[in-house]
Formats: structure tokens, C-alpha cells, sequence
């Protein structure tokens, strides 16, 4: 169904184009001609069309128009085809003069917007001045219709088996590498025994897919250990035989998302095999592995989902006011904690957004932040250091205490992060 739309542009003149008042209206001589700015273009992908009034006779000649609704006096002679638009809040007619030879020219930005079973297809143009029983139309314009880009269904990743992993200690279950979550990791056995390297895993793709790389998350937490150097990456159909690796090196250095790219293979199984620790160290860890599809942008995951909550409009009474409870230790302590020039720096329009600001950039040592809800928020005095703003918020991560004041330049606060429990200890 053709989507209803108003469509709402600038008026663009060409060079020969003048306004004028009006003077006698005159519209038996006029031409519209449409120019494409492509003739092959996909369903759903938009394409401007430049639509000109054109005066091919030796007097002027009026039209009669609205200042910003095209669709109003356009229109398309084939309902395949569309144009993007938005409502005005003003629009007014007025009266536009075209000289000798001169053009009135706009341009629409349109689009297919739903599939056709044709691989080609013409529209016309038509234009119709305001108060006029005539209508102008274009010569056919033909395009070629590519169909829409199939969506590329995601592949899920389903952990098969490692060569090591510790279970007693920690939670270093293999499954980590393909939860989702960039907290949780996989981690070889070291209570009691470390095996050495190599280290490897295996994960099955559902469906079997086609992919052009994978990425490798490091752990996310204070802790380097077990984080892979040199690597090698096997594709299998049938999760034995696995042949030579697609793809081997080493990964560059640090807590980012690792993405190395090979030519397309299907596959329904894939092994990461680490061949080096960084630091020399006999383990392996992984946050996650993904896989990267045909089709499928090469790129670093954000983890970052932001606020997942609106602030309650009721508190847990039955609780300890947290606030109160933070408030109160800073000032038992002498309020030493404020003294400091090392808080940063933050330019925000209010408290949430400082909070958003803060907790997407600040690095914590206990792993990576991926969302917030904030649960309370208000004005506090601490001693003679002034009004702060506290926001209490609960994270991935835990309970946080985002303490902050307004600058001496509007929009820069200083800000600092501190646990929600005692003894409240600083965290960024």
C-alpha cells in the first residue's frame, strides 16, 4: 500500500529561475520534465528525482503554487512508487514566475517502498497549479528495480566443548565465551592444576551459516590473565575434521573487541585455538566470540545498552536509605573525599545525562558496564563543600553512587563514582 505522506522541501531555483508578483496566469504552454538521479535502484532505498517547470515559450508564464506541499500539486502516475515527506506547521500559496526559457525546479527524494514482481517499470510526473483544470505531465521515466537485500539471518552460537576449563574456583565454564555477556568468561583450570597451551573451544553455528571472520573479546575485568596472543581459527562441517586454519595470527594488545576477517566459507562448526598467552602464562580466557556473516558488517560489538528503566516513583522503604547512608559517612569522614582535583570533567544539559555520559566511558574494574537504572536521584549538602547532586544507580555491575556538582562553566560538572555499599569505596 502506498504509505500517505506530506511531503514538505525547500524550493530550489536553477539559474534562469526568477519570482515575481504575478500577472496574468498563463499555464497552456508549460513543460514538467523528471531526472532520476539513478534508474537502478533496490525496494526500499531512497533516490532523488529533480522536478523541473520548465517555460519553453518567449513570454512568462505563472503558476500558482504552494510554498512548502508538493504533494499537492505532484503526483506519480504509477503507484509503486513514493516520495519521503514530513508535515509543515506553515504553507501558503503563492504565485511564481517563470521567464522565457527559464525553469522551476525542485527535487523529491523517493523510493519503492514495497516489493513489485517487476524487474523494471516507467512513471510520469504530472504537476497541477492551483486553481487550474489542467495537469502537466512528464515524458515516462523507466527504471530498473533490483530487489530488496535479503536480511541475513543470525546465526546463534551454540557452545560444544573445550580442552580445559576451571570450575571450582571460579566460574570459568566454556558456555561463557557465547552468553552474551561480556562479563562472564571462559577460563581454563588453574586450582589445583594448569594445563599448558594450546587451548582450544568449539562452538556449532545454528543454522550452518556462511561467515568472513570472528572477533575475540578479552576478559573484561582488572585481570589480563589467560588473554590469547598468537591464534589459529578452524572452520568444520562436521565438528571433527577440521582441516587447516582459515585464518591464524596474533591479536593486537588491550580490552578490545578483536575482529579478524578471512574470504566467506560455510561452515557448521568453528574452533579457536590459542597457540600464546600474552604474558606467558600457561591459560586461556575468552569474554566472547562471535562470528562475523556474509553480508554482515565488520565490526565491534557495543555492549552498551544505556538506561533500561525510568526512575521508581516509589523507594523501598524497607531499606537503608542509600543516599543518606553515603551522606553520612562523608561527613563523619570530614568530607575528605571531595578534596581533590582529579574528579572529571563531564559537559551535560542535566544529572541523567551525566550519569549516561559517565558510566558509558568510565572503565570499572570489575568488568565492562552495559546498563543502568537509576533509582534515586536529589540535591545533598556535604559540610562546607556545597550542594551536590547524588544518583543512585543499579548496574550491571551493582549498586552505584554517582556523586556530582556544576561547575563554574555552565554544562561542565565535576563527577565522581562511588560504591552504594560501605565503605563506599571509589570507583572512577
Amino acid at each position: 500500500m502506498k504509505p500517505k505522506l506530506l511531503l514538505c522541501l525547500a524550493l530550489v531555483l536553477g539559474d534562469r529561475l526568477a519570482a515575481f508578483s504575478a500577472s496574468a496566469i498563463d499555464t497552456s504552454s508549460l513543460r514538467v520534465v523528471a531526472i532520476p538521479s539513478k534508474t537502478e535502484v533496490r525496494v526500499k532505498e531512497t533516490f532523488n528525482v529533480a522536478l523541473r517547470i520548465e517555460n519553453p515559450t518567449t513570454t512568462s508564464q505563472t503558476v500558482r503554487l504552494l510554498s512548502w506541499s508538493w504533494d499537492q500539486e505532484y503526483k506519480a502516475s504509477n503507484t509503486n512508487i513514493s516520495w519521503i515527506g514530513w508535515a509543515c506547521t506553515r504553507n501558503f500559496p503563492r504565485n511564481i514566475e517563470i521567464p522565457p526559457g527559464g525553469a522551476y525546479t525542485n527535487e523529491l527524494e523517493m523510493l519503492i517502498p514495497e516489493p513489485i514482481s517487476d524487474k523494471a517499470f516507467s512513471f510520469r510526473m504530472g504537476f497541477t497549479p492551483i486553481n487550474s483544470e489542467k495537469s502537466f505531465w512528464s515524458d515516462a521515466v523507466s527504471i530498473s528495480v533490483t530487489p530488496q537485500a535479503a536480511a541475513v539471518a543470525k546465526v546463534k552460537l551454540k557452545f560444544v566443548k573445550v580442552d580445559s576449563e576451571e570450575t571450582e574456583s571460579q566460574d570459568g565454564h566454556g558456555e561463557n565465551a557465547v552468553d552474551g555477556n561480556p562479563n562472564t568468561y571462559w577460563h581454563t583450570q588453574w586450582h589445583g592444576n594448569s594445563p599448558g597451551l594450546p587451548h582450544e573451544i568449539i562452538i556449532e553455528l545454528l543454522p550452518p551459516s556462511a561467515i568472513k571472520g570472528f572477533t575475540y573479546l578479552p576478559r573484561q575485568d582488572e585481570s589480563d590473565h589467560g588473554t590469547v596472543k598468537d591464534f589459529e581459527f578452524y572452520v568444520s562441517d562436521d565438528g571433527r575434521d577440521f582441516g587447516q586454519p582459515v585464518k591464524k595470527g596474533t591479536f593486537e594488545p588491550g580490552k578490545g573487541e578483536k575482529i579478524e576477517s578471512f574470504e566467506p566459507i560455510k561452515c557448521r562448526f568453528i574452533k579457536l585455538k590459542a597457540i600464546s598467552e600474552i604474558n606467558g602464562l600457561p591459560w586461556t580466557s575468552a569474554a566472547e566470540i562471535r562470528v562475523i556473516q556474509s553480508g554482515e558488517a565488520a565490526s565491534a560489538k557495543d555492549y552498551w545498552r544505556g538506561n533500561i528503566g525510568p526512575i521508581p516513583s516509589l523507594h523501598d522503604s524497607s531499606k537503608p536509605d542509600a543516599i543518606d547512608s553515603f551522606v553520612a559517612a562523608f561527613l563523619a569522614n570530614g568530607g575528605l573525599w571531595l578534596n581533590g582535583a582529579d574528579g572529571m570533567d563531564a559537559l551535560a544539559a542535566s544529572p541523567q545525562q551525566v550519569v549516561s555520559e559517565t558510566l558509558r566511558t568510565a572503565h570499572f574494574a570489575s568488568g565492562m558496564m552495559a546498563s543502568y537504572r537509576i533509582l534515586d536521584i536529589r540535591k545533598v549538602r556535604i559540610g562546607e563543600f556545597g550542594v551536590y547532586t547524588a544518583v543512585l544507580a543499579d548496574t550491571n555491575l551493582g549498586e552505584m553512587i554517582v556523586l556530582m556538582q556544576n561547575g563554574s562553566m555552565t554544562g561542565h560538572w565535576w563527577r565522581r563514582i562511588y560504591s552504594a555499599d560501605p565503605p563506599y569505596n571509589r570507583l572512577y
